[in-house]
């Protein structure tokens, strides 16, 4: 099931990361885009095949 991202979703999740860096002015852009990043990072779930990795053993002679 995916999760809809709303405006309002990022208006909050974009203000609250700007409270939490001090509310510098003049970032709101940068912060609406971590904003963005972040919920649909969230959105999306890695597969299993994705996220493992076939490691080779190395033979020591």
């Amino acid at each position: 099931m995916t999760k809809k991202v709303t405006d309002q979703m990022l208006r909050e999740t974009a203000y609250y990361l700007w409270e939490q860096a001090g509310r510098p002015e003049g970032t709101g852009e940068e912060f609406w885009l971590q904003a963005c990043a972040q919920l649909l990072g969230e959105e999306k779930e890695p597969s299993k095949k994705a996220t493992t990795k076939k490691v080779k053993k190395t033979q020591k002679k």
